[in-house]
């Protein structure tokens, strides 16, 4: 993670600018802080990262920066990184575009500011895809933007408070995205937002959003379509692999871990590249299929769920695409035995729960592993799923139908979600007609209205009708069925600042296939396009096949660590319950302690609220513990 803290305010408010002043002295004497960008008004430090680009790049005459990693876009998929100063011109589009030359012309994981001096005003700018984390909170008058939670309690004296009505609706609906913090105080900057601050005012504007890739220039050639998805993606990788000469790779042995390993092998430039394995051996009988009950599931996609569920050992995959690239492999085991949970208490501060409590071996083993190979980044395939479009629904097909009512490759379109769903032909013209033709609403994949919790009555009753306000998602309810999934999939998983590893201080987290270039090219590809030969993933599968070990590129079900969550919450039942049952979430009246103490109980079956739920609580539960114990 890139660190820095920027400051804006009136000029003229001598009171503004002391407290800016006080901080920058403090940054100062303390050292390894850097002056990005200073003008009238405006303060930018920073942390320089390890890594050979420039992480700060001027506007011409010092109108403002972009912090962070930055490429420019060309016609050609190939990578270059722009010079360190924008020259007169540049910066001029830059700003008469209210930030959309950036956007259209740049990507990056960055922070922008830029100053216009027409309007005596600064306007901010987080990357689209929000590679870089980009939190805002205000100290009187002055506006802070902060990437890291930990420098912000430090320097700025802020008093916190707890938004509980966040922390209501993450432990009834889990991890959603939105503006809204778990601290009152601090929100979270939508990624493509150009907010625009004056001594009066400030002022919001989405100029990136994934909806509009949906509509404008859709690419249905199945051929085209897969050249194009392959070059972008390359060139990602490559692009974010260049800024470093060691790299440690996260193969699961997955498809999307395995595209991107397979295309750093292609890259030629020769670097130190170690892949880590992460599995779970001995007890897997939490993988087995038919023991996967998802609550709120109908019983149709939970029989597809199921279908797709695998063992959580998959070396053996991970162990062929090493081989192939010529990478070393390293394997770890996670671990069944206890993990020590007190652990969560000192766990890296962020302004919402994290997932923490599931990562706490993670997280060891990727620091000891970065530590040991000398790596100065992560890079994985997270994001894959949604990216690409992982599904085993008939959204093709349904898509179809609304976009070509009499289009003449309907009756393949059909044969291919039959296939991908293997539900009969009739039943998937059923569906077509019903919720492609009639265009009634087609049922989300699960309902939380019927999901179990141990939530109080009154918990559940104060929690907001309206769960997740995300502006991404506000602007996709135009979509077909598909397409509007694929929005809200890409919205809450292809962001992934929110995961506060300590191994992100010396290795931070790379993600290609959450890069503005390669979301925009799968979203101007059609559900039905994705889902090529009726596959899940299965355009990315054709682009890559070539390069993968076929035993990967052929395979279609995915590891899964329900086991380990199980064992987890069995092995620490009697610590758990100590920790939740007096905690401040029973404390507060959102947990209902009989519920707990009824749900609580050895050999758990875990036919309702699933282990990985109770986690949650827990790391909740000690978010809450932290913040109390620094304020």
């Amino acid at each position: 993670m890139h660190r820095y803290l920027a400051f804006f305010w009136n000029p003229a408010q001598a009171d503004s600018a002391g407290q800016v002043i006080t901080i920058q002295e403090q940054l100062v004497f303390e050292g390894n802080w850097e002056e990005a960008y200073q003008s009238a008004g405006a303060l930018v430090v920073h942390r320089p990262p390890r890594r050979r680009s420039p992480s700060v790049h001027t506007l011409f005459n010092r109108r403002g920066i972009v912090l962070g990693s930055l490429f420019f876009r060309n016609d050609n998929c190939e990578a270059f990184r722009p010079p360190a100063f924008f020259d007169d011109a540049e910066t001029r589009r830059i700003i008469a575009s209210a930030g959309r030359h950036l956007v259209h012309h740049y990507w990056g994981a960055y922070f922008a500011a830029v100053r216009n001096d027409a309007t005596g005003t600064h306007s901010i700018l987080r990357d689209p895809t929000a590679n870089l984390a980009c939190y805002h909170a205000k100290l009187g008058s002055i506006h802070v933007f902060f990437s890291d939670m930990e420098d912000f309690v430090r320097y700025v004296p802020l008093s916190l408070s707890v938004n509980w009505r966040h922390i209501r609706t993450r432990l009834y609906a889990g991890f959603l995205f939105s503006r809204d913090c778990a601290i009152a105080e601090i929100e979270d900057i939508p990624g493509g937002e150009w907010m625009t601050i004056s001594s009066a005012s400030e002022t919001r504007e989405m100029i990136w959003h994934p909806a509009q890739f949906c509509v404008d220039d859709p690419m249905e050639d199945e051929c085209r379509a897969a050249s194009e998805l392959r070059a972008t993606v390359v060139t990602a990788v490559h692009s974010v692999a260049s800024e470093h000469d060691n790299l440690l790779v996260l193969l699961s042995g997955g498809l999307d871990s395995s595209i991107i390993t397979s295309c750093l092998a292609q890259d030629s430039k020769r670097r130190s590249v170690t892949c880590l394995n992460f599995f779970v051996a001995g007890d897997t009988s939490g993988n087995r299929p038919e023991t996967i009950s998802i609550p709120g599931l109908s019983r149709e996609n939970l029989v597809k769920l199921r279908r797709s569920i695998g063992n959580a050992d998959e070396r053996e995959y991970a162990r062929k695409v090493a081989d192939k690239c010529g990478f070393r492999l390293v394997e770890m085991e996670r671990p069944v035995r206890d993990l020590d949970f007190e652990r969560l208490y000192a766990a890296p501060p962020a302004p919402r729960p994290t997932g923490y409590a599931f990562a706490l071996d993670v997280d060891d083993g990727e620091l000891e592993c970065a530590v040991a190979t000398g790596a100065t980044a992560c890079i994985s395939g997270q994001g894959g799923d949604s990216v690409f479009y992982a599904s085993q629904r008939v959204i093709g097909a349904l898509d179809y139908a609304i976009s070509h009512p009499f289009g003449s490759d309907l009756g393949r379109q059909i044969g291919s979600a039959a296939t991908l769903s293997r539900e009969s032909l009739v039943r998937v013209l059923g569906k077509v007609i019903k919720y492609g033709y009639l265009r009634f609403e087609l049922p989300p994949l699960s309902t939380l209205s019927v999901s179990p919790n141990l939530l109080t009555s009154d918990a559940l009753s104060a929690l907001s009708t309206d769960i997740s306000r995300h502006p991404w998602i506000d602007a996709a309810t135009h979509l077909c069925p598909g397409k509007r999934n694929h929005v809200r999939g890409i919205t809450d998983s292809v962001p992934l600042y929110h995961r506060t590893f300590r191994r992100e201080r010396i290795a931070p987290s790379i993600h290609p296939l959450g890069s503005q270039p390669v979301v925009e090219t799968c979203l101007r590809i059609p559900t039905y396009v994705l889902l090529a030969d009726g596959r899940s993933r299965g355009l990315a599968r054709r682009a890559f096949r070539d390069i993968l070990p076929r035993e990967v590129s052929e395979r279609f079900v995915k590891g899964t660590g329900m086991s380990l969550a199980q064992n987890l919450v069995r092995r620490n039942m009697t610590r758990i319950k100590e920790h939740l049952l007096d905690g401040p979430l029973v404390q507060e009246h959102i947990l209902d302690r009989r519920k707990l103490e009824a749900y609580l109980i050895d050999e758990q079956p875990f036919l309702t609220v699933q282990a990985p739920q109770i986690i949650d609580y827990l790391t909740c539960h000690a978010w809450l513990t932290q913040l109390r114990s620094r304020r």
